[in-house]
């Protein structure tokens, strides 16, 4: 069966953080061009539009250089990396996941009897912090690990502009190139897959409470009509509450979700699908040489390949 809508139903939420962090950037974008171009940081001036290439390098500033590369890392991170925000982005996915898993054993309040009901269970729910808090660690070392990496490529745009003899309006240009490809698409992958690992953690969190031992995998795994072959292998797999604790999401952007079962467990089903996940990840022009589904499951970024 496949369906064509969200099984995580946290489309708003996404779109609200992603809207954050579009805004993030662009303050990031019209600093570094401000202080690129119209402050000239680098201290180029005009040099490199009427001076040949061995003179434009010999009249640079290092000084100058180096103390912009720290002026570019202090405003990137002070921007970018806010812990408040990984917090906030984590909690929000995590209390939805609560909700949900709650509706999904429950169903959804039909009186005035079953909302206070639900209402008390979100209220003890939201003392259990310790999932919560790992989430939001995890988050906000992606998000620094971002950083330093967009770093690092704008540094290199620099250093190859300033070996090639290009203006500052060009330099800028590749500034920016970078904190496009490299800062602004991780850190849109962050959000997406953040959010959906703290709502499915949510979900564990709140069946496990509700005394739910095990969680089915099946439709939830196959969210289109071309499924992604990494999740539709484990579709109609049965796990334990432990077991999948990191299996969600499977991969990033994956709108994979637990869900409440009855269904008992096929412990040789579940290895076996998983090591055929697992194994999909080996790209095709390295299929030959990597067959061994051992390596494999050290070289996967997955916590569910270690199930």
């Amino acid at each position: 069966m496949t369906t064509r809508t969200d099984p995580l139903r946290l489309g708003l939420l996404r779109r609200r953080y992603l809207i954050d962090i579009e805004a993030v950037f662009n303050v990031i974008r019209r600093n570094l061009i401000n202080g690129i171009v119209n402050e000239d940081r680098l201290g180029i001036g005009q040099v490199g539009k009427v001076v040949s290439n061995a003179r434009y390098k010999g009249a640079l500033n290092k000084d100058k250089v180096v103390n912009t590369f720290e002026w570019i890392n202090s405003l990137t991170a002070s921007t970018l990396v806010q812990k408040d925000w990984t917090k906030a982005l984590v909690k929000a996915g995590h209390q939805r996941g609560i909700l949900r898993g709650h509706t999904d054993y429950k169903g959804l309040p039909k009186d005035e009897v079953t909302k206070k009901i639900q209402s008390e269970f979100l209220k003890g729910m939201a003392v259990k912090t310790a999932t919560l808090n790992n989430l939001q660690n995890v988050a906000f070392d992606y998000l620094e690990g971002i950083n330093k990496e967009m770093g690092n490529q704008i540094t290199k745009s620099i250093q190859t502009g300033l070996m090639a003899g290009k203006t500052k309006e060009q330099i800028a240009v590749d500034i920016v190139d970078r904190v496009d490809k490299i800062g602004l698409t991780r850190a849109k992958t962050l959000v997406e897959t953040e959010i959906a690992r703290a709502h499915s953690e949510g979900v564990l969190d709140s069946l496990e409470t509700l005394g739910v031992t095990r969680i089915g995998v099946n439709v939830e795994w196959v969210t289109s009509n071309t499924p992604c072959e990494l999740c539709s292998v484990l579709d109609s797999v049965i796990l334990t509450i432990q077991q999948a604790r990191g299996m969600f999401p499977r991969h990033p952007y994956c709108r994979c979700v637990p869900i409440p079962t009855r269904s008992r467990s096929n412990r040789i089903r579940l290895k076996n699908r998983i090591e055929k996940s697992v194994m999909e990840e080996i790209p095709q022009s390295l299929r030959k040489r990597r067959k061994s589904i051992k390596e494999q499951r050290k070289r996967s970024m997955w916590q569910g390949a270690r199930n």
